[in-house]
């Protein structure tokens, strides 16, 4: 071996160079955990405001929809009180503007909910939708 040569070397000037290739492979991405058809849709109605007389008028006899309504009604119910405050307490300002993000963050919940086929109730205010009579 030549004192200029490293080792693994080939110095054979008919040696073609070696070349190394690696393959990866990916897995396939998850399937979604979410449902969308017309159950799960008009379920996700029910959290969007004034948007949950949609399913309530349509389709309320379904126990799954039903169930939303409930849940959704509750988070309307508080944004309209949200908003009935805002308009009259303004010293209360950060505290109804926290309010509506919570009322928010509920909505978000309760459409994941629906998407995912879950009948789950929303946290803390969840439990007096059992006393909604539709």
């Amino acid at each position: 071996m030549d004192n200029n040569q490293t080792p693994g070397e080939n110095t054979s000037p008919n040696t073609p160079p070696t070349i190394v290739t690696t393959t990866t492979t990916t897995s396939p991405k998850p399937a979604t955990t979410f449902t969308f058809n017309e159950q799960t849709i008009m379920a996700s109605l029910s959290y969007i405001g004034p948007l949950v007389l949609v399913p309530f008028l349509t389709k309320k006899e379904d126990p799954f929809i039903n169930f939303h309504i409930r849940q959704g009604l509750q988070v309307f119910i508080m944004t309209f009180v949200i908003w009935i405050f805002s308009n009259w307490l303004f010293g209360l300002s950060p505290f109804l503007k926290l309010a509506s993000f919570v009322a928010l963050v509920f909505s978000i919940i309760g459409i994941i909910n629906a998407l995912k086929l879950t009948e789950k109730e929303l946290p803390y205010i969840g439990k007096w939708g059992r006393n909604i009579k539709i």
